[in-house]
């Protein structure tokens, strides 16, 4: 007995709206980013000089969560539905690139002020109406690279040395992510553009391993942006093996 043709007209339409629901969402994830210069993985999000004017949705995978920008402020969509995030933390630096978590639960920021130096990471976590960051991620990986690669420079008494460069390279799963130290590339600093990788536990919120640039060139060299790939060119064979 076929089924009236009402219902087969509504069944019809049904599967058409959910197909349009499904191509309107795909269309409106920002297609043309470009990666991050740490990272290749990560997008880079900094507001285009001189205009700082842009307009980006940077979706996650599973294309239900996703990272609005406008000109130089970000905030978060989950079905539709903005999360509250805090308004300083939602300004972006000149220097900005975002990386997905592959659960879509979290995503990382790693932003500067300036190019060469400054560059701090903060991992944000999706909660039921807000966004939680992670404290603590870029004072934990100082800590642990300042231990053997500090960047100390007297000038009349005072320490003008700089703190290291802290960056995402890479999510090995849904709760930790590999990040970056890098010695800033100033003359002031002894071992410039040296780098040291630590693997991130969201859920102990501390680092639990670390790697030298040969371990990172041998389990996430395709991860490396053009700064990592030009720092890692330039480090001596004894740099390259030295664990940070």
């Amino acid at each position: 007995m076929k089924p009236p043709l009402r219902n087969v007209i509504r069944v019809s339409f049904l599967i058409m709206m959910v197909v349009a629901s499904s191509l309107g969402q795909e269309s409106h994830c920002s297609l043309d980013l470009k990666p991050g210069q740490w990272s290749k993985h990560a997008l880079d999000i900094s507001p285009p000089a001189p205009s700082r004017q842009q307009s980006l949705r940077v979706c996650a995978p599973d294309r239900k969560s996703v990272v609005l920008v406008q000109n130089e402020r970000w905030s978060v969509e989950v079905n539709g539905r903005k999360l509250a995030v805090n308004a300083k933390r939602a300004q972006l630096a000149p220097y900005s690139e975002l990386s997905w978590a592959p659960d879509s639960r979290a995503f990382y920021l790693t932003e500067s002020e300036g190019y060469s130096s400054g560059y701090e990471t903060t991992i944000y976590l999706i909660r039921k109406a807000h966004i939680e960051p992670v404290s603590g991620v870029t004072r934990v990986v100082t800590t642990k690279f300042e231990r053997r690669h500090r960047c100390s420079y007297s000038y009349e008494g005072a320490d003008v040395g700089n703190r290291p460069n802290v960056a995402g390279l890479a999510w090995s799963d849904a709760r930790h992510l590999v990040m970056i130290a890098e010695v800033p590339p100033i003359g002031i600093c002894k071992g410039m553009g040296y780098f040291g990788g630590f693997s991130y536990s969201i859920d102990v919120r501390s680092t639990q391993g670390s790697y030298s640039p040969k371990q990172l060139s041998d389990e996430w060299h395709d991860s490396f942006g053009p700064r990592l790939a030009d720092d890692d060119m330039h480090l001596s064979q004894q740099e390259q093996l030295a664990v940070p």
